[in-house]
């Protein structure tokens, strides 16, 4: 998958982040400014992720703000997570990620990389600072690409700690289309190939694409055959 045409600067990052904090609750930021510690909370196993209607409607009933700045092709967006609450969260203003309580593994007690996803990490217990850029490629398909990279605690069979939600009506009524994951060298792969707990599915009245996700890298819809 090629690289968007527009990468912003560090300053534009900067300027988005200055934006976001005085929209957010000064005591909120001020959670998640603090230096992430080894401290995690209890280890308990959390109920079943809401069905799809009750997470689509969470986004209405519970979202949570984000700043969203748009230059030229890529739109950046940057967000607070809480890790005590399950919560959905606007992406580029048109997508959605949605997060369990606990979901995220501590990036200071644990690795990353594809041998790491299925295993068991304490969780984050402060409030930490997302960014993420999106924008078009040039199939007309989504692409989103977070920071930093972190993920999310295993819980076994189809249970999900995240899920990411594409917006893209053509790939939603597509029966080929999938959400790769896109390293940061570029290259992108089918996981449900190895985890079919990873499998794309769709929500056409609503025009989404949606699969569980592991970890915060890039992904990318692709519809047809692979290249």
């Amino acid at each position: 998958m090629r690289p968007p045409m527009f990468r912003p600067s560090n300053r534009m990052l900067q300027e988005s982040v200055r934006m976001s904090r005085l929209s957010l609750p000064r005591r909120s930021i001020a959670l998640a400014l603090i230096t992430v510690t080894t401290a995690c909370a209890a280890d308990a196993v959390a109920p079943d992720a809401p069905s799809l209607a009750r997470r689509q409607e969470s986004v209405e009933s519970r979202a949570v703000e984000t700043s969203s700045i748009t230059y030229h092709d890529t739109t950046i967006t940057v967000f607070f997570v809480d890790p005590s609450v399950s919560q959905s969260y606007s992406v580029g203003r048109i997508h959605k990620l949605w997060l369990r309580a606990g979901a995220i593994c501590n990036p200071l007690t644990s690795s990353y990389g594809p041998k790491y996803w299925d295993a068991p990490c304490d969780p984050l217990s402060i409030p930490m600072l997302v960014t993420a850029k999106s924008w078009i490629d040039a199939n007309g398909h989504p692409y989103i690409d977070f920071s930093p990279n972190l993920r999310f605690r295993p819980l076994g069979g189809k249970r999900a700690s995240a899920e990411l939600f594409m917006k893209d009506k053509n790939a939603s009524i597509d029966p080929t289309a999938k959400i790769l994951y896109c390293s940061s060298g570029g290259s992108c792969i089918d996981e449900s190939i190895e985890d079919a707990s990873l499998a794309t599915r769709f929500d056409l009245p609503s025009g989404f694409v949606y699969r569980k996700i592991k970890h915060f890298s890039g992904y990318n819809i692709t519809a047809g055959r692979l290249e």
